[in-house]
């Protein structure tokens, strides 16, 4: 075939190219193309149907529906975690000053606190909370309390910061209170709790006796003494409320930082009311701290260890601390 043709119409075609355009000459389009047309139609075939847009309203709306139930069924509502409550409600919440919230909204009237909700002071206000039937707490001001779970096996609540009192008198283990580190683990007590800034907690038991428990470590706090944790460091040992402030400070500093000095300061100050004190610096020794610990326990304790009968010595520490525990009972 020659180009000059397909290139230029107006010269003479081949015979075979004319041959192909008589073939072809009955599929010709007849009419001019009419380019508003098929600018129209390629629009129409952009647009959405009807029928389209109201599938994609009604599946919208379903989804909506289902996040909304699904919100509702997580989240309980402050109505369903705050109700009215009557004199002999389980975790009746009363307001004593001020305006506590509960699940967000104001305590003007007695509500029942659900598990899962949160109660919360400002300066101004405080609120107690019936324990079911084994004890009360209060919440002082500028604090954050949650009731966690609660069932016949445990009554747990969380303080997130803050103060309360708690009075409970269950069997033990039953009231928990925990925080970002430690659990107070009620014996059958009456204390307070508080929770500062940095998350540390300091227990002051005026009541029955508590165990503060935290980084796999408990320390048994009896009616009369305190004890604080601290944050990845677990509990300092049991202080005497009456001990001064520096020998409640070099507690807490060795559990701090594992301090010389703040445990020669313990040993050394010792007496018969801080043998409890000495008792919970054996988890904190060395080998060679703890003889010199179990010596001055020997020499300040009320009661004689008896220990060429038992044999417990410093080689295990964890045996000679609860033989001292036990021992010290009695005088409590």
């Amino acid at each position: 075939m020659s180009g000059d043709y397909l290139i230029d119409p107006s010269a003479p075609p081949e015979d075979d190219i004319r041959a192909l355009e008589e073939t072809l000459a009955v599929a010709a389009y007849k009419e001019p193309l009419d380019w508003k047309r098929v600018e129209d139609v390629r629009r129409e075939q952009k647009r959405p149907s009807r029928s389209f847009l109201i599938a994609g309203a009604l599946l919208a709306a379903a989804a909506a529906l289902l996040f909304l139930w699904l919100r509702e069924d997580s989240s309980p509502s402050v109505a369903r975690l705050c109700e009215s409550a009557g004199d002999q409600a389980a975790f009746r919440v009363e307001a004593i000053s001020g305006t506590p919230r509960c699940g967000g909204d104001e305590v003007t009237s007695p509500v029942v606190l659900a598990a899962g909700a949160w109660l919360a002071t400002d300066k101004d206000s405080r609120v107690k909370v019936a324990v079911a039937e084994v004890g009360e707490i209060s919440l002082e001001p500028d604090s954050k309390l949650k009731l966690v779970k609660t069932g016949p096996d445990e009554h747990r609540f969380d303080l997130e910061r803050g103060r309360i009192h708690a009075s409970v008198d269950a069997p033990p283990r039953l009231f928990v209170v925990s925080t970002a580190n430690a659990e107070a683990v009620d014996l059958g007590c009456e204390y307070d709790l508080s929770v500062d800034d940095d998350g540390a907690a300091e227990l002051v038991v005026t009541g029955g006796s508590v165990s503060l428990e935290g980084d796999d470590r408990a320390v048994l706090v009896p009616t009369g003494y305190r004890a604080k944790t601290l944050v990845g460091k677990g509990p300092t040992p049991a202080v005497p409320i009456g001990a001064s402030d520096a020998y409640f400070e070099a507690a807490v500093e060795l559990t701090r930082s594992s301090s010389e000095e703040a445990l020669e300061a313990l040993i050394s100050e010792a007496t018969a009311e801080t043998t409890l004190t000495l008792v919970g610096t054996i988890h904190l020794t060395r080998a060679d701290q703890c003889d010199r610990v179990h010596a001055r326990l020997q020499e300040v304790s009320p009661v004689q260890f008896p220990w060429q009968q038992t044999k417990i010595g410093c080689d295990n520490r964890e045996e000679l601390a609860t033989a001292w525990t036990t021992l010290l009972e009695q005088t409590w």
